[in-house]
């Protein structure tokens, strides 16, 4: 499966990107804010990469894209979709190498994945659960225009560094992404151009 944006291509990750991850994930900072296994081993990302092309399980769809930039053929990040098909409402995850953040990059691949579960899958709802602590991430939601809906408190264990963690949740609804696509995609063009 592909997904292709002005400057980006989201497709199913190879065992090949695995290397590039496990290098990324050895850095402990990105671990601790995606809560990925610390360090990534392969076992892990072998998981991750049967899950990439709508493998179900149970009542959920899982549809993992590694994020590459075009003109480059390079591997920076990643973006997961899981589907929970009984509901109709999708959870999104999403991480980017520090190199590559800050340049609308995260952005676009959102603006993109959102677009997909909404457009082809029909999810009514989305949502996101990101660390209180991670305040990039929570960012990113807003300008999306997720609504933080509330906080978990110590809800999560970090599998990086093994402390409870509290966990903002975020959503957004199918008729909120209508209204507030169109002006990011424009948003999105006149960033790039930009650049």
């Amino acid at each position: 499966m592909k997904l292709e944006t002005e400057r980006l291509v989201l497709r199913s990750p190879t065992i090949r990107d695995y290397y590039f991850f496990q290098k990324e994930a050895k850095k402990k900072h990105i671990a601790e804010k995606i809560n990925t296994y610390y360090p990534l081993k392969k076992k892990h990302f072998i998981i991750a990469a049967m899950r990439s092309v709508g493998a179900k399980l149970q009542n959920f769809k899982f549809y993992n894209f590694a994020i590459r930039i075009k003109n480059e053929k390079k591997t920076i990040g990643m973006v997961t979709l899981v589907d929970m098909k009984d509901n109709n409402v999708g959870t999104t995850a999403s991480w980017i190498s520090k190199e590559y953040q800050r340049q609308g990059y995260m952005l676009e691949s959102k603006i993109a994945i959102n677009d997909f579960a909404f457009n082809k899958l029909n999810v009514r709802r989305l949502q996101s659960g990101i660390f209180t602590s991670n305040k990039a991430s929570r960012g990113i939601q807003k300008k999306l225009g997720y609504k933080l809906e509330g906080t978990m408190r110590k809800n999560t264990i970090n599998k990086a560094t093994g402390k409870i963690q509290d966990e903002c949740i975020y959503g957004i609804l199918k008729s909120e992404w209508k209204k507030v696509s169109p002006k990011l995609k424009k948003y999105m063009k006149k960033k790039i151009k930009n650049l």
